[in-house]
């Protein structure tokens, strides 16, 4: 499945061949058949977005939920998105902290930031500053730039850590030197 997830995205994108989506979304659903679930999450992504096929978000929470129940934890982000939000699901904001959390506890370092801003603003979750400063130094420690600008921007506003402006600076100097350009 590896191959035509590759030579999917290359059609997807235009990469190397001439652009085309269908081709894209015909590969991916090959390999998703097949148990791909990096495929399944491509083709989720898709169906989302109705980016190359017609919009159904019905079909793409199967496709998160099918690739998350397998472990792929970018579905299981998606998917934790899609039930806090209330998006393409009833709202579920006890479900989607436990998709994050079983991401983050598979290492998924931007599961452990989404975790973090669930703390952070008591969403899903009783509200806890010190959980999301430990949540995002977590995922900092491991090179996620997400992560250093929300601790970055913690630490200039005093929020949840005592205020620190040099440290911020530092924090944001170091997620500009990982390619950070939000």
């Amino acid at each position: 499945t590896r191959a035509m997830i590759n030579l999917a995205g290359h059609c997807y994108q235009g990469d190397g061949v001439p652009r085309n989506k269908l081709k894209a979304i015909q590969l991916y659903q090959q390999a998703s058949d097949l148990g791909g679930t990096d495929s399944m999450f491509n083709l989720a992504v898709c169906y989302y977005n109705g980016d190359g096929v017609t919009q159904d978000k019905t079909k793409a929470i199967q496709l998160y939920q099918k690739a998350s129940d397998l472990g792929n934890t970018l579905a299981m982000i998606n998917l934790a998105a899609c039930y806090s939000q209330g998006d393409g699901v009833p709202q579920d904001k006890t479900k989607a902290i436990q998709l994050y959390q079983k991401a983050a506890n598979l290492g998924n370092t931007h599961a452990v930031v989404n975790l973090g801003k669930c703390y952070m603003k008591g969403d899903g979750v009783p509200k806890d500053e010190s959980k999301a400063i430990q949540l995002f130094q977590q995922a900092a420690d491991l090179g996620d730039v997400g992560a250093m600008v929300n601790l970055a921007v913690c630490y200039f506003e005093g929020d949840g850590v005592a205020q620190d402006k040099s440290k911020a600076i530092q924090l944001y100097q170091q997620a500009v030197d990982l390619g950070n350009t939000h």
